[in-house]
């Protein structure tokens, strides 16, 4: 276990560069496809990918688990208990806390004792920073190959981790995968079969700069990509979305529509579902549309400069 409250760093442990560009490439399994929009069906034809079934053998691809908590004793032990099950001793959990004043430091040291396979690594905010600043300095923290994000009160459905492994050994040329999750409420019982029924998944960059449709916590992504995923910008709103658009730009994505996790929506969520005012969503546009045109810059320049 590793405790630390050092300063914030946000390292660009790029493997390689990326090829600029609109290179998006959304692939679905054989699974249910009739969930899917017509618009995401008919940008799988030229390019479907079939990546097997949830079943199978890991792959030698190593395994950040970053999380962000805040006062999230009431469902922390069980979402840590279906992550560390599927963690091994080459993989780690990077939690962040970001001041918690309920008992969450004391379950995530627990966990962290009994969890003798796998590295465990808990820091915390000096002071409260939200959630997606936290989020922001989990990633600058990962050092594995792939990096998954996780909420502190969801649950993880066995077989995830190898699920999205195997997929990205089987298309090295994929920076994201992102899955369908069920929807269940605070005593756990399900809602809804499917996340993407109620918000149906868009591939393409205008069309997530105009409605987001990442879900943060069912997406993993090669940790060579936080290379223009990080810094965020401060006006970020939503760091899923940013982490997203910016892989329809540089990279290229496999969405799976299968439920790999249940998606917790309860009275306490740091994260509401509401609808902000038009007013703010716009200013929200406007920033993420300026940023996106800086990071792009940004990156293509360095990646020019370093061929």
């Amino acid at each position: 276990m590793q405790i630390g409250t050092e300063p914030h760093s946000l390292p660009c442990p790029c493997a390689s560069a990326l090829e600029t560009g609109d290179n998006l490439s959304i692939a679905m399994s054989q699974t249910n496809p009739g969930q899917q929009s017509s618009d995401v069906q008919d940008e799988t034809k030229p390019g479907f990918h079939g990546v097997g079934s949830p079943e199978g053998a890991r792959p030698q691809l190593s395994v950040s688990v970053c999380m962000a908590t805040w006062n999230g004793s009431r469902f922390l032990h069980e979402q840590l208990a279906g992550i560390l099950s599927q963690l091994n001793s080459s993989d780690e959990l990077v939690v962040v806390d970001d001041g918690s004043s309920d008992t969450t430091m004391q379950i995530l040291e627990d966990a962290a004792a009994d969890a003798s396979h796998t590295r465990v690594r808990i820091y915390r905010n000096v002071k409260n920073l939200g959630a997606i600043r936290t989020f922001e300095r989990a990633l600058g923290l990962a050092e594995k190959d792939i990096v998954f994000l996780s909420d502190q009160d969801d649950r993880w459905l066995p077989g995830k981790v190898s699920r999205i492994t195997r997929t990205f050994a089987a298309h090295p040329e994929v920076t994201l995968v992102l899955t369908d999750a069920q929807i269940i409420d605070g005593s756990g019982a399900v809602t809804s079969g499917s996340w993407v029924a109620r918000r149906q998944f868009q591939a393409g960059t205008i069309a997530n700069v105009v409605r987001n449709t990442f879900l943060g916590c069912t997406m993993a992504f090669r940790r060579s990509s936080l290379e223009y995923c990080l810094p965020f910008p401060v006006d970020t709103p939503m760091h899923d979305q940013w982490i997203g658009t910016l892989h329809s730009i540089f990279g290229s994505m496999i969405f799976l529509p299968e439920p790999l996790m249940q998606y917790r929506r309860h009275d306490a969520n740091v994260t509401k579902l509401h609808r902000a005012s038009v007013a703010q969503m716009l200013r929200w546009r406007f920033s993420l549309i300026r940023n996106l045109v800086a990071r792009y810059w940004r990156y293509s320049r360095n990646a020019r400069r370093r061929n």
